[in-house]
């Protein structure tokens, strides 16, 4: 999952790399800030399962998912 203000397009191509060491595909889920707050928001069932299960967070925290909420 990916929470930014990045074109898809060019997120597909910085995964490259990253699928080739790991030799898989890495499908993403973009989301705009935005869309984001909105949804956390709503408590869309989704984004509550995310929020909820454990994460490995390559970039940012937790804390930095939980400000989107505010």
């Amino acid at each position: 999952m990916v929470v930014g203000e990045m074109p898809l397009k060019d997120l597909l191509k910085r995964l490259r790399e990253p699928e080739k060491i790991l030799g898989r595909d890495i499908n993403p889920s973009l989301f705009q800030i935005s869309e984001m707050k909105q949804r956390m928001k709503d408590q869309d069932p989704f984004v509550g399962r995310l929020i909820a299960e454990p994460k490995i967070m390559l970039i940012g925290n937790e804390d930095d998912l939980r400000r989107l909420a505010q």
